[in-house]
């Protein structure tokens, strides 16, 4: 196996347990190149992300702990992944995000702006997105939806116009003007129980 980076001696500034990467060869991934030479995130070791795919962790993102990115998955900006999390596939995590717990986001999902995902919670699917302020915790998993919060933490948009959560009493609420709403409750219950 070639290797993809290597781990320097540069300290993250706040966590002098975190180290930046640099590349050791070309390639490319979700129109972003990266060459050998260039700098990378933070890691705290090299089981937080995989030499082999195109999986890579750029700029100011984290990942530490028991974490593991692999595949062909990206994480940038100010984005970390932290405890027993995974990223991987082709998923993409960046800006302020951050993935944590035992969550696992994969396939073709993305997870940016301030979203959390974490707990035992799944994000994945080809058109799966959590954005904003959204809030994905529990065993709560969110596959082939829009997704952004709007009220609790334990709340769901999904882009049709449906909302679905529990109430403080635990009755599942779901709202919305979908013709489908019969089949997005059987999915509420699914996903957030």
């Amino acid at each position: 196996m070639t290797r993809k980076y290597e781990i320097t001696n540069i300290q993250h500034p706040e966590k002098p347990n975190l180290f930046r990467i640099r590349a050791l060869r070309d390639f490319s991934k979700f129109n972003f190149n990266v060459n050998a030479g260039g700098f990378g995130g933070f890691i705290e070791n090299e089981g937080n992300l995989s030499q082999e795919g195109d999986c890579w962790i750029d700029s100011d993102a984290q990942v530490f702990g028991k974490a593991h990115v692999h595949g062909n998955a990206w994480i940038s900006g100010g984005a970390q992944i932290y405890g027993n999390a995974r990223v991987f596939d082709n998923a993409q995590v960046y800006n302020n995000a951050q993935v944590y717990g035992k969550a696992a986001v994969y396939g073709k999902a993305a997870v940016y702006g301030n979203a959390q995902v974490y707990g035992n919670a799944k994000v994945y699917g080809g058109d799966t997105w959590v954005s904003g302020d959204a809030i994905v915790n529990k065993n709560m998993e969110i596959s082939a939806a829009a997704v952004c919060y709007i009220g609790s933490p334990d709340q769901i948009y999904y882009s049709n116009g449906v909302t679905a959560y529990f109430d403080k009493s635990g009755q599942l609420i779901v709202n919305g003007t979908s013709p489908d709403i019969e089949h997005h409750k059987m999915l509420a219950r699914l996903k957030l129980a």
